[in-house]
């Protein structure tokens, strides 16, 4: 984050600019990685940051105003660096014509923004879900089944099922997206279930 030149002015503009907009927004400070602080308006899951996307916006005495993402920590001291909804806004504006201009330009999309993540945020949970449920009934069905909750492969989660067999243990993977659930399976060697596998596929495959 670039620094403010005057963070007392920011933080005053802030405040004045909060007055005006429809919710309940509070002016929230946030410790910064390089010293210094920031300020953010808050509104449950809204947080509405004030920062300087260059140098030049800085010396010009302007303002923009980042709707921030769901899943922002604001502990964190480099969470105004998140990437969001910009509009931006002179610091010599009338707080009350600022404020219009959020209204107008940076909310609609922000909550758009937002409304996106909770609704991939559902179905992450979703997903999850299905093969949580999965998992257990497949660990049920096996000998020496158990079910190890959760774990991510290269970019995908997924659950993971064991097994006691002749060669070892065997594991089967399990996925699940939009179309469905998906499968993968690791042995130890073992020629004999090698092949009853490959029949198996080749019947489901002749289907």
């Amino acid at each position: 984050m670039i620094c403010y030149f005057d963070p007392a002015r920011v933080e005053a503009f802030a405040r004045a600019v909060a007055q005006h907009l429809p919710e309940k927004f509070e002016v929230q400070k946030v410790r910064q990685e390089v010293g210094g602080s920031g300020f953010v308006l808050v509104n449950g899951d809204e947080r509405i940051a004030l920062v300087h996307r260059t140098y030049g916006e800085r010396d010009n005495d302007r303002i923009s105003f980042k709707g921030l993402p769901l899943d922002v920590d604001l502990s964190n001291s480099r969470c105004l660096g998140r990437m969001g909804s910009t509009t931006t806004a002179a610091l010599t504006r009338s707080p009350k014509a600022v404020a219009s201009q959020i209204i107008r330009n940076l909310l609609p999309h922000y909550r758009a923004q937002l409304e996106g993540q909770r609704s991939s945020e559902a179905e992450r949970k979703a997903r999850k879900a299905r093969r949580s449920a999965e998992a257990e009934r497949v660990a049920a069905l096996l000998p020496g089944g158990g079910h190890v909750s959760g774990g991510t492969d290269r970019f995908y989660d997924h659950e993971l099922v064991t097994s006691d067999g002749p060669s070892g243990k065997a594991s089967l993977a399990i996925y699940a997206n939009r179309d469905g659930l998906s499968y993968t399976l690791s042995f130890g060697q073992d020629d004999a279930f090698c092949a009853d596998l490959i029949e198996l596929l080749r019947k489901h495959s002749s289907r």
